[in-house]
């Protein structure tokens, strides 16, 4: 009965939905296709790249979990609101160490980084017990005003921690140019530096859309989540985040990487 009545709503959205959609679409497919490819890639500096490929991913399937909840699936499947392809709070913590390892990749992970992802890994394995357990409703509901993995202090934390983290990578940045290094180092750290000044503008953006939801609920109560034209420009905020990730992952595979390390 609800795959039909899924399968009804569906005729409900206008053309511009669908539009949005296929945009989402070929994003997210671009950058599942780039996370497996970099996973496997040898060349160059492997760690970056896997950092690159975990953060390429986890953007794809976090932008998925957001496409679900643009077609309301959650209202039909509730399940499905739990399944463990949520990574907000991985997002930042990839970014930067990413940056970082392709700055200085004489670095070596320690016991001490482990403390930046206790926050990604307590959220991962929120979502997975609470999809295989189906505890919801007797820990979700409860817990939710008050939630560091899910809803509204959940956002708060990844905000703040993307704008850190962000912040983090310019100061690695700025710190690597103040060493010096050959003209080879010199273009790594201007192609990364773009990237980071680009990220931040599209993330900040980002977040203007998300305070504004936010303030109008809290403070005007009214909710612009009913605005599906406001929905569509806030879900494509996000998927521009995903699009320069994807264009620079197209280019470290294509010409960028060989103009970088020639």
């Amino acid at each position: 009965m609800n795959d039909y009545l899924f399968l009804e709503s569906l005729g409900l959205h206008t053309w511009g939905f669908w539009l949005v959609l296929l945009l989402i679409s070929g994003a997210v497919g671009l950058c599942l296709l780039l996370g497996f490819r970099f996973l496997f890639r040898r060349r160059g500096e492997p760690r970056s790249f896997f950092f690159l490929s975990l953060l390429l991913l986890a953007f794809g399937f976090t932008q998925i979990y957001q496409v679900w909840r643009l077609l309301d699936l959650f209202s039909f499947f509730p399940k499905m609101r739990y399944v463990p392809i949520y990574f907000s709070l991985a997002l930042p913590v990839l970014f930067f160490y990413y940056v970082k390892v392709e700055l200085f990749p004489a670095y070596r992970l320690r016991w001490t980084d482990a403390k930046h992802f206790l926050l990604p890994g307590g959220q991962f394995f929120y979502f997975l017990t609470q999809w295989i357990f189906e505890a919801r409703m007797v820990i979700s509901e409860r817990l939710l005003p008050f939630n560091p993995f899910f809803g509204s202090v959940e956002t708060a934390l990844y905000l703040v921690l993307f704008a850190a983290y962000l912040f983090f990578s310019l100061r690695y940045i700025v710190q690597k140019k103040r060493i010096g290094a050959d003209i080879r180092k010199q273009r790594q750290v201007l192609y990364l530096e773009i990237l980071v000044q680009l990220f931040s503008g599209l993330f900040l953006l980002h977040s203007l859309f998300i305070l504004f939801d936010y303030y109008t609920y809290r403070f005007v109560q009214y909710n612009v989540q009913s605005e599906k034209l406001y929905v569509g420009f806030g879900v494509l905020t996000f998927t521009s985040l995903l699009g320069c990730l994807a264009i620079y992952g197209v280019q470290l595979l294509g010409w960028g990487r060989r103009r970088i390390y020639p």
